[in-house]
This record gives C-alpha cells, structure tokens and sequence, in this order.
C-alpha cells in the first residue's frame, strides 16, 4: 500500500527496484518484486482499502488545523468526470463507460472522497448521495461548477442549511445572480440564496 501511495514517475519495474532496495539495506536498485508479481498483489487488494487509508489521513492533517478555512468552513470541490474503464472479468478484458465523481479538499489537493461508479448516476446525484451518507459535514463548504446550477438543487440545498457556492453563467441562469451582478455590490448573505429558490 505505501508503494502504492509513494506517487509512481516512471515504469513500475523500475520504481519497485527503487522502493525495495533501502528496505533491504541495500544502496543501489534492488530485483526483490517483479512487475508481474506486483499486478498480482495488487488485483487482491479491496477498492475500500484506499477508502479507509484515505479518511485516516483526512483525520491526520485536520488534527493540527492543516486545512485552511473560510470564514470557519472547510471548503469542498466537488466535481465529476466521464471516464473509459478497462475491467477484467473471468480473463475477458472490457472496457466500459464510468463516472468518477470526487470531493477535493483545496488548497492541500487532498481528496475528501473519491468514487468510480457506472454512468446511471451523474455528478449531481452523487453530491446528495454523499451528503446523505454523512461524507459531508456541516462546517464545510461545497463548491460547485456551472453543472450543478437549477433550482430545485439550491432549494434542496438551502432547505437543509448547506453552505454552497456555485459557478453561474452570466448571461441565463438564475435572475437573482444577474440581478446581483447588475448591482455592483461585492458580497450578499443568505437572502440571495432564498431568492435562487423563487
């Protein structure tokens, strides 16, 4: 797992000779694991591994106040991406369509979460599945893009007291925000947020 994590630059062969060769005392590249017997260490291992090393590192950096704050929230991107998954069943390789949607912690480039999941549930739905799953906190902050902008989502949002920025376009989109934009002011509370949802 800690080769895994060590952030892999070059081919895997190479990198495993540099990875084992202090453990063994040794000053120079060391052949202890093959590349082969390294893939197949690695097809054992369970996705929810990298779950749980993650939220213990997440837990690590926020005891010593690492994350940077706005205003008392931790600000939380959260994105999603169509990707191409090669999959490898019964010794049959496919590929096929997925959506990665992740929740980045910024300023320290750390995921909060991270999921890989078919293309039945976009971005959108996975930010609320993940509020239901308590993945979200109450002191954090979400960051949207411009795909994440209707009404019903700021509605459901705002309902249960979510803080939430999101990316809107100038031209279409909410009236509230042109309005806001037409008014020259630099900042406006909650009640900007209420106007969304009309």
């Amino acid at each position: 797992m800690t080769f895994l994590r060590s952030g892999l630059q070059s081919a895997v062969p190479s990198e495993l000779d540099r990875f084992f060769a202090p453990l063994g005392h040794h000053a120079d590249s060391l052949r202890v694991v093959s590349a082969q017997a390294f893939g197949k260490a690695r097809v054992k291992i369970s996705a929810r591994t990298f779950a749980q090393i993650n939220h213990h590192l997440i837990a690590r950096v926020e005891q010593p106040r690492v994350i940077p704050r706005w205003r008392g929230l931790r600000g939380v991107a959260a994105d999603g991406s169509k990707v191409r998954l090669t999959l490898m069943k019964k010794g049959v390789r496919s590929v096929v369509d997925g959506v990665a949607f992740g929740l980045s912690l910024p300023g320290i480039e750390l995921f909060l979460d991270f999921v890989l999941h078919e293309p039945l549930c976009d971005e959108r739905q996975r930010l609320f599945e993940t509020i239901d799953e308590g993945v979200l906190r109450s002191d954090d902050l979400r960051g949207l893009d411009r795909g994440f902008s209707s009404r019903w989502r700021v509605s459901m949002l705002a309902v249960r007291g979510i803080p939430f920025c999101i990316r809107c376009n100038h031209s279409g989109g909410f009236k509230a925000v042109r309005a806001f934009l037409a008014s020259g002011l630099t900042e406006k509370g909650g009640e900007l947020a209420t106007a969304w949802c009309r």
